[in-house]
């Protein structure tokens, strides 16, 4: 059993490469720093936490990152630590080696010793350092567009919530439309999407059932509606629609979506879109089997949907053009 595998090893009767063994033993500061404990570099103020107050706020700080990705199996690999492992740090059992929380620092972008931060001051930093991302000086002439999609303009879009079929022609260029389904939900001011992608993996016989989640904001733009989006895992995956806005009842919202061609030459391509819309409440599981790609006689999608996403231009038109 190596020493990840076991949060309580001993080495001379001392526990080993662990921040517990700091907080229980204070006074072996310099041998825990040697044998590689995450604590060794923390400040004096958090190294008098209890070691079950240091679990806990390791635990939620994870449990927060994690949050954000589709799977703790596949986050796992991509971090390359073991699943048991891991499951042990999300549960507080234990904490990581000093190697192994590097991984996970490095993962999520953090410095050294924030995942040991008390779990409000970590959100904060958090929080903080987004705004600082996302919002330089540069872009500040630009706030009016990030207010669009929050405060009161969002609010002005809670009656386009809900769950809806998204209609395209499959970016893969094979000539079938593809069907995903889409909720669109206020949440803290903002109108966040969630778009969810069935699909095939795997080569023949070893095919298997896979779903792609993708998220991202709504908002408008004087009397047009637009959506961004990016895919769950890597965020390598980015998507912009821009929808005409319903006038009636609401039934379907058609525009024009971008995105990036699922191929290695990553293209950048376009097409028509329709958004037909389900309800407020739907059957979820019966929605997700209805996900996929269908020919263009499928009857399975409906005839004015089909010709709606047709990407056809005519001689008068000259561009690409959304259907009202």
């Amino acid at each position: 059993m190596n020493v990840d595998d076991d949060p309580r090893r001993r080495a001379g009767g001392r526990p080993a490469g662990r921040l517990g063994a700091h907080a229980e033993r204070h006074v072996r500061a310099p041998a825990a720093a040697r044998r590689g404990s995450i604590n060794s570099g923390a400040t004096m103020s958090r190294s008098r936490l209890t070691a079950a107050d240091q679990r806990a706020n390791y635990r939620d700080n994870l449990l927060f990152c994690c949050d954000h990705y589709r799977s703790i199996s596949d986050l796992c690999r991509r971090v390359g630590i073991n699943r048991q492992q891991f499951n042990r740090y999300l549960s507080g059992e234990s904490l990581p080696s000093r190697h192994n929380h590097k991984k996970i620092s490095d993962f999520f972008g953090l410095e050294f010793d924030e995942l040991l931060l008390p779990h409000r001051q970590f959100i904060a930093t958090f929080g903080r350092r987004k705004v600082e991302s996302f919002m330089p000086p540069d872009l500040e002439s630009f706030s009016y567009f990030m207010k669009s999609m929050a405060g009161p303009r969002a609010r002005l879009l809670e009656d386009y919530q809900g769950f809806y079929f998204r209609h395209f022609f499959n970016f893969h260029g094979d000539g079938r439309i593809k069907r995903e389904l889409v909720h669109w939900r206020l949440d803290d001011g903002v109108l966040v999407s969630t778009t969810k992608q069935r699909y095939m993996s795997g080569p023949g016989a070893a095919q298997r059932l896979q779903f792609v989640t993708y998220r991202g904001v709504v908002g408008s733009v004087g009397d047009r509606l637009f959506s961004i989006g990016a895919d769950r895992i890597g965020g390598r995956d980015l998507g912009m629609s821009m929808l005409y806005p319903t006038v009636q009842k609401l039934q379907r919202l058609e525009g024009i979506m971008m995105g990036i061609g699922p191929n290695s030459a990553r293209q950048i391509v376009s097409g028509r879109v329709v958004l037909d819309f389900l309800g407020r409440r739907i059957d979820r599981r019966d929605a997700m089997r209805r996900l996929g790609t269908f020919a263009l006689d499928d009857p399975a999608v409906a005839d004015d949907i089909k010709v709606s996403i047709q990407n056809d231009i005519s001689p008068t038109e000259g561009l690409l053009i959304a259907r009202i």
